[in-house]
């Protein structure tokens, strides 16, 4: 930081866009971290992500963290079958709905 300069970690762009664009509102996001919106301005904080949310190198690092949370939810679920199903008793398939018009 300088007198006329704030510079954010590339980590911080990251979880900021990150929890943005699942919702959280930004000026909390920059609260948590200690950086208070009084201080620093609203708009600016508003334009900082703007401006993150358009940089290809931050998304692409936002992206490769959804896909890694993806896999770590599927390990978990495909876990989850198989500790309650030891002898491999359950089936995974591709289910239809079948309905009474046509079918």
């Amino acid at each position: 930081m300088s007198a006329s300069r704030i510079t954010y970690a590339n980590w911080f762009k990251v979880e900021c866009v990150r929890r943005y664009l699942k919702g959280e509102p930004a000026r909390r996001i920059f609260r948590e971290a200690g950086l208070e919106p009084s201080l620093i301005g609203s708009k600016r904080i508003e334009r900082c992500v703007s401006r993150w949310k358009s940089d290809g190198s931050i998304m692409g690092e936002v992206a490769k963290e959804k896909t890694e949370d993806l896999d770590d939810e599927k390990s978990n679920i495909d876990g989850g079958f198989q500790s309650q199903d030891p002898a491999g008793k359950i089936q995974h398939r591709q289910c239809g709905v079948h309905g009474y018009w046509g079918q």
